[in-house]
């Protein structure tokens, strides 16, 4: 997906030159063959096909997108079918990161780790002195009924971790996690530098795409090593909940704006950061909806696409309660590609 996502300015900015789509598909074609190529020799490096194959996609997808846009955007028309048809991308792209970010746990056998040390995480240095999930102990080995584990995990059963506190940790580290038999994570639980973060295997995991986690933040602010910690997490109505010690909230879940974390998301980014992204996310797929049309085609179907999406789709799929922030970004987004319409629409008709 990024190799597709990355090659797409390409693509539009040869299509914005008038670049034949054959010329458009040897320039992605060609570097991705380079690329991959002078991979081989490389240790640690793996060549692929694949990420051949959705380089070159990329590239003419972007093509046919600006392609597409410039049509429209030169068009005198009053047709309905441009903005119609992004909101209806709209809705799917939000109905497809509720989807992506449901939990989905492999049906294999599960082993517990304490304090794992992994080597692409930070190690933590203290110490469990027991992990439970509803009545089913969960020992650092393999455990004895994964099947139930697994039902349990599922249904967001509550998980209960008592560990001693050690020193602070610059990045994530697991305090408590479940592996199985593949290597592959199930859930983990553990601190990034003053945050509590669950994280836990997505459907989007299993189609190589990125995975957010879930965060308390500022628990671990005020512990010190050797502090007793009792650390709990399940699912609520609404979202997961999260305690250690004193500090718990509830409502913690992804939101609409939270489909750009399944491409790339960076645990380092602060939650500013990451607020604004969210809110980036619905301002440029409704901007989309505004350019798309004639600003009575874009404003209704922009405008449906938004209640729907934010209002119906997103919890009727699992996600959290949409922010206001999110809507205002989504409203934003429609009109400034209604009013960026506007004002290319003639000059473009004019070249």
């Amino acid at each position: 997906m990024l190799n597709l996502i990355m090659f797409i300015p390409l693509g539009a900015l040869l299509a914005i030159r008038g670049v034949p789509l054959r010329v458009v598909a040897l320039a992605a074609f060609v570097p991705s063959v380079l690329i991959e190529g002078a991979q081989i020799p490389l240790e640690g490096r793996d060549a692929s096909l694949g990420d051949v194959l959705f380089n070159t996609v990329g590239g003419m997808t972007g093509l046919a997108v600006a392609g597409l846009t410039l049509r429209q955007l030169a068009s005198g028309s009053r047709a309905t079918v441009g903005p119609v048809v992004m909101a209806a991308i709209t809705l799917g792209l939000i109905g497809g990161t509720g989807l992506l970010l449901e939990p989905a746990f492999p049906a294999s056998a599960y082993y517990g780790q304490w304090t794992a040390n992994l080597g692409h995480l930070e190690w933590y240095r203290g110490r469990v002195r027991g992990a439970t999930l509803e009545d089913i102990p969960l020992p650092s080995d393999r455990l004895g009924d994964s099947r139930r584990v697994r039902e349990l995990l599922l249904a967001g059963e509550r998980l209960d971790v008592l560990a001693v506190a050690g020193p602070r940790v610059p990045r994530l580290a697991p305090l408590f996690s479940i592996y199985d038999d593949r290597q592959r994570e199930i859930v983990l639980l553990g601190p990034d530098r003053d945050d509590l973060v669950l994280r836990y295997r997505t459907r989007g995991i299993t189609l190589r795409l990125d995975q957010p986690d879930l965060r308390l933040r500022g628990a671990f602010a005020h512990v010190s090593a050797g502090d007793t910690l009792r650390i709990a997490a399940w699912r609520a109505t609404q979202g997961y909940c999260l305690t250690l010690n004193q500090a718990s909230t509830c409502g913690l879940g992804f939101t609409a704006g939270r489909g750009w974390g399944t491409l790339l998301y960076a645990e380092r980014f602060p939650a500013w950061l990451k607020g604004v992204l969210d809110v980036g996310w619905l301002v440029g797929l409704l901007g989309l909806v505004g350019l798309a049309g004639t600003r009575r085609t874009a404003l209704a179907a922009g405008g449906a696409a938004i209640a729907l999406g934010l209002g119906v789709v997103a919890p009727a799929v699992g996600l959290t309660t949409t922010p206001m922030g999110e809507w205002i970004g989504a409203g934003f987004g429609l009109i400034a590609g209604v009013g960026l319409r506007a004002v290319l629409a003639p000059i473009l008709r004019e070249t």
